[in-house]
């Protein structure tokens, strides 16, 4: 049987990661987690299913992360993880792959660009083509990145937030910042241990957060019952508490973003602030799903803020589109020169 020929996108988050296909026209969506057997010394489970170990596991198992800040840390993990999305996305065919793009934050530099194409080269086997996290999103919010208008697009993943003002294909301004869907979960985390002696497991964390955190103070407050553990006691407890404290809780992460985006008007010009003020903000990453963004930037900016819809999956919807007209956007990808490292 002659093997099929392919093109393939992943988008590697530290919280997750999505990958595409065009053989199958399918994307999967998956938790950036494996978990570790020491004492068989090999990998035991991916994605949701390791990310449900968490706080469970006995000393034998490890949870590992194989991502921080958008990059790769360990590429001992990361080739493992990317043949786990591409079983999830191809099945077990035998498969040619003719073209790989790779999302990478604004914030890294050309060196380390160049350093981690070679490194997926080296696992991949095939050329691999770099695409910049805040251009993917806007192109899978819809936008048209080639037009003479200013956009601002304001990426909210789970280790970094990339704010970028685009226009003609390129970035006119990008801020990177640590304040990101993780440094909310620490921060409630934080938050319930100093303030009311209370530890509540990462996973935990995670879903009362999206549940009912809120970045606008004003949305409407009631009790919520959280369980977790008492820290003096060690004994399980069930702890009530108002919603706003979850919203007091994030603030200081929500405002250095909103600081972000004010730095990032700072270097409009008088055109790109009309674009702007017609078109609005984008946001676009899991963290835009959280209630309220609406209200504080249209407040403190005064335009409108658009979430396209799963903003979490922009990106890869993004580098889907790339694939599917690749000479129409080859000039914003940084390209391979060889296959070889």
């Amino acid at each position: 049987m002659p093997a099929v020929t392919y093109q393939i996108a992943f988008d590697l988050g530290t919280s997750y990661s999505a990958a595409y296909s065009d053989i199958k026209k399918k994307t999967v969506w998956e938790p950036t987690v494996m978990a570790f057997d020491k004492r068989k010394q090999k990998i035991v489970a991916y994605g949701s299913r390791a990310k449900s170990m968490m706080g469970f596991t006995p000393p034998h198992l490890e949870i590992l992360q194989p991502l921080k800040a958008g990059v790769a840390c360990d590429f001992d993990l990361v080739n493992p993880f990317l043949q786990f999305l591409t079983k999830q996305i191809t099945g077990r065919r035998k498969l040619f792959v003719s073209r790989i793009l790779v999302c990478l934050p604004y914030g890294t530099t050309s060196v380390e660009a160049r350093a981690y194409r070679n490194q997926l080269q080296a696992n991949l086997l095939t050329k691999v083509h770099l695409v910049r996290q805040p251009l993917a999103a806007a192109i899978g919010a819809g936008l048209d990145i080639f037009e003479s208008k200013g956009k601002i697009i304001v990426n909210i993943g789970g280790g970094i937030t990339e704010i970028a003002l685009i226009s003609i294909g390129g970035f006119v301004k990008c801020v990177t910042l640590q304040a990101a869907g993780l440094a909310m979960d620490e921060a409630i985390l934080n938050h319930l241990e100093h303030a009311y002696y209370f530890s509540v497991g990462n996973q935990r964390i995670e879903e009362i957060k999206i549940k009912y955190a809120s970045v606008d103070e004003t949305q409407i407050n009631f009790p919520i019952e959280i369980k977790g553990m008492d820290r003096r006691t060690r004994l399980p407890r069930c702890l009530t508490i108002p919603k706003k404290v979850l919203t007091e809780a994030i603030t200081p992460v929500v405002e250095q973003i909103l600081e972000g985006i004010d730095s990032v008007f700072e270097m409009t010009t008088p055109e790109i602030a009309n674009d702007i003020a017609s078109e609005g903000i984008y946001l676009t990453g899991g963290g835009a799903h959280l209630p309220g963004w609406q209200r504080i930037i249209k407040d403190r900016f005064g335009v409108e803020v658009k979430i396209p819809h799963e903003p979490e999956l922009c990106i890869i919807r993004g580098l889907q589109k790339i694939l599917d007209n690749y000479d129409k956007y080859q000039e914003i990808l940084e390209k391979a020169k060889s296959c070889v490292p």
